[in-house]
């Protein structure tokens, strides 16, 4: 029942009472009549005067869990409290209400009144009817436990209440904290994952970097290394141009002197020659080699001695003399052993080639070793 039509209910009932004694003590009921009357406006006030103060404390309880901020099961919670309360009230009202039939009934009644001033006598009042403060009392006790219930009621759920909203706040607290412990790890993670990121970038960077430093230096050094083998390789050329150069040049010198070394030596044969064919042509023409002995003479005295020269002689039966290389040898007419150009065959320590005269005719030639001195040999058949 709504708590407005409550009071308006509560009020209509008190307001009825009171007409109704006030008639009755209008058309002059009598002392008792008066008494009683009073006593019931008086009650009927004191409730009256109580229902509103119920509602007001009603309308206060309503209007504390009305603005309470609670989630939406409290809100209907606190809306079965209500309706359990004004079900409640109407229980009251309607005790009050036959309480208060029980103390009309106790009342004597009143008969329909007409326009003249007048009272039918009320009976005497029964001894043995019931006390309406005692009954008052009772309802009043009753209707003071129920109220106090009904407020420990009210102030158990506020505080179920006040104890349920402190515990969604706290998890609310709770799931904001897990909430900011999540987005704080996230933000660490993410942080983390930054400065991973960044120090990897960091390490990759400086690996590129390293790694063309490394490959710049291998290439300056590969290029250093090329160059220094160019110019290795030009300096060994140029040492080995030079050096074939100098070989060339040497050898073209060497033959040079060779050539001029052989011109030489075959002008100073030809020379030689020219000089001992003059002596000879000269000798023969002064006649420096006479014949003054022959083979015959030489063998049968065995040494012949003139000019200051001793000769002696040796068969080439006796010593073949196979070992002279002479051009041209052979055996001349009076017997001697003679080379191409006449000369005999001695043999002496002089130089070989040293050409003598001799009283044999011809003049001697040194081919041979075996004598020394002015001691000559003469080779003979």
């Amino acid at each position: 029942m709504d708590k407005k039509k409550l009071g308006s209910l509560v009020g209509l009932v008190g307001t009825c009472g009171i007409l109704t004694v006030a008639g009755l003590g209008y058309f002059g009921q009598d002392q008792t009549n008066d008494a009683r009357a009073n006593y019931a406006l008086e009650s009927s006030f004191i409730r009256q005067v109580d229902g509103q103060q119920d509602l007001q404390e009603k309308d206060q309880a309503m209007t504390l869990l009305d603005q309470a901020p609670v989630t939406v099961e409290v809100k209907k919670a606190g809306e079965t409290k209500k309706i359990e309360a004004a079900e409640e009230a109407v229980k009251v009202a309607k005790k009050v209400d036959k309480d208060k039939e029980v103390k009309e009934e106790a009342l004597p009644q009143a008969e329909s009144v007409s326009m003249e001033t007048r009272v039918e006598e009320v009976p005497a009042p029964v001894e043995k009817t019931v006390d309406p403060a005692a009954n008052d009392k009772k309802a009043a006790e009753e209707a003071a436990q129920k109220e106090a219930e009904k407020k420990a009621a009210q102030e158990k759920a506020a505080k179920e209440a006040a104890e349920k909203k402190a515990a969604e706040e706290a998890a609310k607290k709770e799931a904001e904290k897990k909430a900011a412990q999540e987005k704080a790890a996230k933000e660490a993670a993410e942080k983390k994952a930054a400065e991973e990121a960044a120090k990897k970038e960091a390490e990759e960077k400086a690996a590129r970097e390293a790694a063309e430093k490394k490959a710049a230096e291998e290439a300056a050094k590969k290029e250093a290394e090329e160059k220094a083998a160019r110019e290795a390789a030009e300096k060994k050329a140029a040492e080995e141009a030079a050096k074939k150069d100098a070989e060339e040049k040497a050898a073209q010198e060497a033959a040079e002197k060779k050539a001029a070394e052989e011109k030489a030596a075959k002008e100073a044969a030809e020379k030689k020659a020219a000089e001992e064919k003059a002596a000879k042509e000269a000798a023969q023409k002064d006649n420096q080699a006479p014949r003054l002995y022959s083979l015959r003479n030489l063998t049968f005295h065995g040494v012949i001695r003139w000019n200051g020269y001793k000769f002696t002689y040796y068969s080439q039966r006796v010593l073949p003399g196979r070992g002279l290389r002479i051009p041209g040898r052979h055996v001349n007419a009076d017997g001697f052993v003679a080379d191409g150009d006449g000369y005999i065959v001695l043999a002496n320590s002089a130089p070989k080639g040293t050409v003598i005269p001799t009283p044999f005719g011809y003049w001697g030639k040194v081919y041979d070793r075996g004598t020394t001195g002015n001691h000559f040999d003469v080779y003979t058949r």
